[in-house]
């Protein structure tokens, strides 16, 4: 399997503890830092399931690869963060700089989705920097503004107390598109894997 050091690997990590899929699959688990990662694995053919981001999974199956989501498991678990006390909107981000996670990820791109409907044009109105360690950041008061998942947000709470959650992604996503919930990822993996295990897949 491929995952992240992050919430959608949590159900791949409980299969392999409880051997949910049985003593005919055994999971040997690789990390992906990157989308550029994760498209990388899905194209060696090396790997049979992934916790994949919703906007990956959904380009590859859309290009013709051989992908499928199986579930969504992750939902929420991202915030808008800040130090400053006067930061109350995406649109307080105008002539800022944020730190956000994993270029093109799904935390990436929604968030510029709502910094532009806010009117703040991500690149021009607002600096993006994109960081594997807003924790550290945030904590150490290197960091203003930044979108953070879940464990880093508490984490960076924790560290420091002038951090505080501005909205979350669950609230912005029902103000901004209607949806209830936002989704994030979920697992999947290469269709060839559920056709072979077709037991296996439905576990």
């Amino acid at each position: 399997g491929g995952a992240p050091s992050a919430p959608p690997t949590f159900p791949i990590l409980h299969m392999m503890e409880d051997n949910l899929l049985g003593d005919n699959i055994q999971i040997e688990m690789d990390v992906w830092n990157s989308p550029e990662q994760l498209i990388a694995m899905v194209q060696d053919g090396g790997h049979d399931i992934f916790a994949f981001p919703l906007n990956v999974v959904s380009k590859l199956y859309n290009k013709g690869l051989p992908v499928r989501l199986t579930n969504v498991n992750t939902w929420g678990v991202v915030y808008l963060m800040t130090t400053d006390p006067d930061c109350k909107d995406w649109s307080d981000l105008k002539n800022k700089s944020i730190y956000l996670p994993l270029q093109s990820s799904p935390p990436d791109v929604v968030a510029q989705y709502f910094m532009t409907q806010s009117g703040v044009r991500p690149g021009e109105d607002v600096e993006i920097i994109y960081t594997g360690n807003s924790a550290e950041l945030m904590a150490s008061g290197e960091a203003d503004y930044a979108v953070m998942v879940e464990p880093s947000a508490t984490i960076a709470m924790s560290q420091n107390p002038d951090v505080i959650r501005v909205s979350s992604f669950t609230d912005d996503w029902k103000r901004f598109t209607g949806g209830e919930k936002y989704p994030n990822a979920g697992l999947g993996g290469m269709a060839s894997f559920y056709q072979d295990h077709p037991a296996e897949a439905a576990a």
